[in-house]
């Protein structure tokens, strides 16, 4: 790892980090808020007066009843997949293409440093911005849900919530990386490194509306990470292995490809 570009990574990007965890929190602090034991058969008859393709492509068919399972369907259904999906995309572009558009990648390989080490440092910062970023909401839901409801937050399905969604953004900012690293046109990477993403959330999106659609389940990352299978028992770990398999296959292949294709700089 390259500590010169790794601190370089820190100051350009860490205004981008702080925004995304704002917004994170404070939709986590409002969600939190919002929750009411007295008032969730209010909450659900008005979910069902809206249409319900629309709530179900959401995930909010089930607001259940207790303070875990609210949030697991308000925050963990659909919050959680929205902003780090777009941090992974931004930060991806940021951390490669934009070296390309702004000509640094022609100093970059003109120091004495690999090629390999280059990509390996800007792999392990989305990694490590996406376990603080985590971290950061996770602790941060936590004590908001303590304060507010102390002793009503199932901790052990809370943190199974959290530590699933990480891996699932593993393999989503690996396969943005990866096409990234592939093709030195941004607007190419840029185009494949945020339609295969936005595409696999459409699909999954669509994957909700109904049982006639129920089969493009099978199309999506995204139905490695399921927050009602968690909530009920159902999920394996076989699901969390194949997110991280997914994540250092495709760093992994950025990292390989970034060290040994033509460059146009």
């Amino acid at each position: 790892m390259s500590r010169a570009l790794f601190k370089h990574d820190l100051k350009s990007n860490w205004f981008f980090f702080t925004i995304t965890l704002a917004v994170m929190l404070m939709y986590m602090s409002v969600i939190s808020m919002m929750y009411d034991p007295a008032s969730m058969d209010a909450m659900n008859n008005l979910l069902s007066a809206m249409p319900k393709q629309l709530i179900s492509a959401m995930g909010f068919d089930n607001l259940g009843s207790t303070l875990t399972d609210f949030m697991a369907s308000y925050y963990y259904g659909f919050i959680i997949l929205l902003f780090p999906m777009i941090y992974s995309i931004v930060l991806s572009g940021r951390l490669i293409s934009r070296y390309m558009d702004r000509g640094s990648m022609a100093y970059l390989l003109s120091c004495p440093v690999k090629r390999s080490r280059i990509a390996s440092t800007q792999a392990i910062f989305m990694l490590l911005s996406l376990v603080l970023l985590f971290g950061l909401v996770s602790a941060g839901g936590y004590v908001f849900c303590e304060a507010r409801f102390p002793g009503l937050l199932e901790a052990d399905k809370y943190w199974k919530l959290n530590y699933n969604a990480l891996f699932l953004f593993f393999a989503i900012s690996g396969i943005c990386f990866l096409c990234t690293c592939s093709f030195s046109e941004a607007k190419v990477s840029s185009a494949l490194a945020s339609g295969i993403p936005l595409g696999f959330y459409v699909i999954h999106m669509l994957s909700n509306v109904g049982e006639k659609l129920s089969w493009l389940k099978n199309f999506t990352i995204f139905s490695l990470y399921d927050a009602e299978a968690i909530m009920d028992g159902t999920s394996t770990s076989a699901w969390a292995i194949a997110l991280v398999a997914i994540a250092s296959a495709a760093y992994a292949a950025g990292i390989m490809i970034f060290s040994r294709r033509d460059m146009v700089l």
